[in-house]
């Protein structure tokens, strides 16, 4: 399969493989103007693993699960054989190097940092995955409802009030709350949320831990536009 900007050209990038990755490389090389042959060696395109493929792309679970405190958990694994994340004795020595990097970069705010790297990450490639789809007319099973508005509909329904804490939203999608806080000042910024600041006075410290600065106020409550 050959497609470029004109006829005749050298060209510019071979791409070996027809599936899910090389077309949409290819894709996007083509929408730049460049000369792109797709190599494949079956008959059509997406005919291995993309062919049952499915995927999810969730920017509000982007945190890194080398999150603070993880020491403790990597040594509790040193007795626990059933810990989900073991560490062995015999492993340290060659883990030294990689383990001082891992475990400072565990520090609140590194992660922090790093989470928010990949929530804009993973909001980027859901716009780019919806663009190319709407550009392209392609159909497939694509949901845009994420976890965190199923939940809220959930909640809401229970509560029978659409402002519900952004503590009790966490608990009822299972996310961690930082990838939360950025999902919900995104989705104010678009206009897809309205954050309420609740009352202080009478919530509790798990309610506190759920609120999101917004204008040097925290803010408690969240209205999502669910629909």
């Amino acid at each position: 399969m050959d497609q470029g900007s004109g006829t005749g050209a050298m060209v510019k990038t071979v791409i070996v493989g027809g599936g899910l990755m090389g077309l949409a490389t290819a894709q996007a090389l083509v929408e730049r103007g460049e000369q792109v042959t797709v190599v494949e060696a079956r008959d059509d395109v997406a005919l291995e693993t993309s062919f049952g493929n499915a995927g999810m792309m969730t920017p509000s679970m982007g945190d890194p699960w080398n999150g603070p405190g993880v020491h403790r958990h990597l040594a509790a694994s040193l007795f626990n054989p059933l810990s989900p994340m073991k560490l062995r004795l015999r492993a340290l020595p060659s883990l030294t190097t990689w383990g001082i990097r891992f475990l400072r970069n565990s520090a609140r705010d590194r992660h922090l940092a790093a989470t928010e790297a990949n929530f804009r990450l993973g909001s980027y490639s859901v716009e780019e995955t919806r663009g190319l789809r709407e550009r392209l007319g392609l159909a497939y099973d694509a949901a845009d409802r994420g976890t965190i508005l199923a939940a809220y509909r959930r909640l809401a329904q229970r509560l029978g009030y659409s402002n519900v804490e952004i503590a009790a939203l966490r608990r009822e999608a299972g996310c961690p709350m930082e990838p939360l806080k950025l999902f919900l000042l995104e989705e104010s910024r678009r206009g897809r949320a309205v954050l309420s600041l609740g009352d202080w006075s009478v919530s509790s410290e798990e309610t506190r831990g759920g609120a999101v600065e917004l204008f040097g106020r925290p803010h408690l409550l969240v209205r999502l536009d669910s629909e």
